[in-house]
């Protein structure tokens, strides 16, 4: 029955061309996914977003489908998911062959056509063998003048020689080019996956250095690892994949491989002469992209090649490489297999592959198609709670933005006028916020998101919320501040940064800008506070009283400024529980001044607050879906009676009594706030 389905819509046995296995594959994945769960009796809710238990794991609907982008994921098992293929694997436990010959009927067979195969590249033409890459086996005598600055000393020169400018803790890895064994390009790759680019320069002065900027006439070499010259190797196939690291990989197999960068750094002018009279092997990213940058790729190289076959790896998850093939335990000897059993590349083929890839050769693309691809540089996911949210790189650091918050939607539009010059319409950005967030539920990872202080691994983060987006990491052997934090951190509206902490400093400086009576005072406001800084509750309500003049809106905005300063530290008692928990959702610490009495259902809501609890109401412009509210928050608590008289809200609150404040002993507010 599933072989039915996808033949009303794949090309029939007799007509369809096959390009070694890929014909197999497009025949599986033309199976509707629908079909494949309705095959094995699995029941789920819903129309196109269908959900239920999972057929491996079980749960309450934690398995779920989309119907019109064809994905799936269970938030227990396979959180990853994937298409119809990846399913029919994940269910059966088999391998992506075996889940192809499930699905299509046919046989998958890497000796598929082998017969047909020409021996070498028709369109080839012999030449004499080619001096090109002579270049980079020529150590150079000079290097070419630094470029002139600009008012902002940009590009930015730093003098340093063959190891290349010094190390940042940003860095996670650099690939050095090297022309006759001497430095003149290094790529460097920063742990947000930014690169940066320095290249070998002559100041005026004669001093050499490194300029973060390529300078006019740098002529691209490529890129390979070792002392052996790939070019001068006798081995039948000289391999080129997309990256460096790429490179690396197959460098470590014992494969000759070059590169000139990934689809970033485009195909320098010439680079075809580097593969004259070779047999050449041009190894596929796994995504859209990287499938035209290869035939790209090819269709230089076929001008001058002996042969030339691209090497794609279908089975892959979107965006991985060569790479995560070895990395999942592949050899050098079954990529020489499928090199072996796949088709010479021909312009025939290529095209058919682009067509297939993209539907919109030959137009210009739309703005929404737009704004989607350059969201791929964000890092998705989404919260247990189903929320999308991205990681963007601003300015050599790392923020954190709910997909339909204004942050996110402001660094889209900037990066689209940064690649266009003109402005998205509300329509595209709206389709591709849709689409992004589609993603980020259904193809990216879980991951919790805090607000001011979050916990991971036996070690707290506080949140600074400055513009570096930098946090405290705290544990049993100290504190530090740290660029990258491993959790995640949002920002609302009213959030104010905390000033970062000084080190050799005392805990009794805050006593001068509270007005306790004694130590035991201070000792439950030191405790109040220090739970504050946990990510977890259950948090201490912390109920203030005392008459007119002994300072009990002051304590308690110094004490808020301390944990989670804002814009507005205190506000009136909210008029219902969804008020509470709406602010409890955009603050960690609630601080309500002047409160004149408890009614019972608010006593009521904030030892539910203090221990954990939510709320939830019904969704406007629907009738089923509910919006949930959870939240644990430490409380203040202030008026001039005793407000606490419920036993239950009194058993988790620490009570305070504040003397008034004699008058010579007062300070003008703005002197008190300039010490503070």
């Amino acid at each position: 029955m599933i072989l039915m389905a996808a033949s009303s819509i794949a090309p029939s046995r007799a007509t369809l061309h096959y390009v070694n296995n890929s014909g197999i594959i497009t025949l599986a994945r033309s199976v509707p996914i629908e079909n494949i769960i309705d095959e094995r009796g699995i029941k789920l809710r819903g129309k196109i977003d269908r959900v239920g238990p999972c057929p491996r794991c079980g749960g309450d609907d934690r398995f779920a489908i989309n119907t019109k982008k064809q994905v799936w994921l269970c938030r227990g098992c396979a959180p990853e998911g994937g298409d119809g293929i990846k399913l029919v694997q994940h269910l059966d436990d088999i391998s992506f062959p075996e889940a192809c010959e499930q699905l299509s009927g046919e046989t998958f067979s890497s000796k598929a056509n082998k017969a047909a195969k020409p021996q070498i590249n028709p369109a080839h033409k012999p030449t004499a063998k080619a001096t090109a890459p002579a270049q980079s086996r020529i150590a150079p005598t000079s290097f070419p003048p630094r470029t002139p600055p600009d008012e902002e000393g940009k590009p930015f020169f730093v003098v340093a020689g063959d190891e290349g400018p010094a190390r940042r803790d940003d860095e996670s890895r650099r690939h050095v080019y090297r022309q006759g064994g001497v430095p003149i390009h290094i790529k460097i790759i920063k742990t947000n996956k930014k690169a940066s680019n320095a290249y070998r320069v002559t100041d005026v002065d004669g001093t050499t250095g490194w300029q973060f900027e390529k300078q006019d006439g740098f002529k691209t070499i490529s890129y390979f690892v070792g002392d052996d010259d790939p070019f001068e190797t006798d081995q039948a196939a000289l391999y080129w994949p997309e990256g460096e690291k790429d490179v690396e990989t197959l460098a470590r197999l014992g494969l000759p491989a070059f590169t000139f960068g990934g689809t970033g750094d485009g195909l320098p002018q010439g680079c075809e002469q580097y593969v004259t009279d070779r047999s050449v092997v041009i190894l596929a990213d796994n995504d859209v992209g990287g499938r035209k940058h290869a035939e790209a790729k090819a269709a230089l190289a076929a001008t001058v090649a002996a042969s030339v076959r691209v090497i794609h790896f279908p089975e892959l998850d979107n965006k991985q490489d060569v790479t995560d093939w070895i990395d999942a335990g592949h050899t050098a000897g079954e990529l020489a297999e499928r090199v072996e059993d796949t088709e010479y590349w021909q312009p025939a083929v290529a095209d058919a592959l682009a067509e297939e890839d993209d539907d919109t050769v030959g137009r210009a693309p739309k703005q929404a198609d737009v704004l989607i691809n350059l969201a791929q540089s964000a890092e998705l996911f989404h919260t247990p709670s189903g929320d999308g949210y991205a990681d963007i790189a601003i300015n050599d650091h790392r923020e954190t933005w709910l997909i339909r918050s204004k942050g996110f939607r402001r660094w889209l539009t900037r990066r689209f006028f940064e690649e266009t010059g003109g402005a998205p319409n509300s329509d595209a950005l709206q389709s591709a916020l849709n689409v992004i967030e589609a993603r980020a539920h259904f193809d990216a990872p879980e991951r919790e998101v805090h607000i001011r202080v979050g916990g991971l691994d036996g070690r707290l983060y506080l949140d600074l919320t400055d513009d570096q987006w930098r946090a405290v990491e705290i544990d049993a052997t100290g504190w530090r501040i740290i660029g990258e934090p491993p959790v995640r951190f949002r920002r609302t509206s009213g959030m104010k940064p905390i000033s970062p902490p000084v080190e050799g400093a005392k805990i009794d400086a805050l006593r001068a800008f509270l007005n306790v009576k004694d130590d035991a005072d201070f000792v439950l406001v030191v405790a109040w506070a220090l739970a504050a800084l946990r990510n977890c509750g259950p948090y201490p309500v912390l109920a203030l009283s005392g008459e007119q003049g002994s300072a009990k809106s002051t304590f308690s905005t110094v004490l808020r400024a301390l944990v989670d300063p804002n814009t507005s530290p205190l506000r009136a008692l909210p008029h219902s529980d969804r008020d509470l928990f709406i602010a409890a959702n955009n603050g960690h610490v609630l601080a309500f001044d002047n409160v004149s009495g408890l009614p019972s259902w608010i006593s009521d809501t904030l030892c539910r607050l203090a221990t954990g609890g939510g709320f939830s109401v019904r969704q406007l412009f629907t009738d089923q879906d509910e919006v949930l509210f959870e939240a644990t928050r430490p409380v203040i608590l202030n008026g001039i009676e005793d407000v606490v008289t419920r036993p239950d809200l009194a058993d988790r609150a620490v009570l305070l009594t504040l003397e008034p404040i004699p008058e010579e002993k007062r300070r003008p507010e703005a002197e008190f706030w300039v010490a503070f």
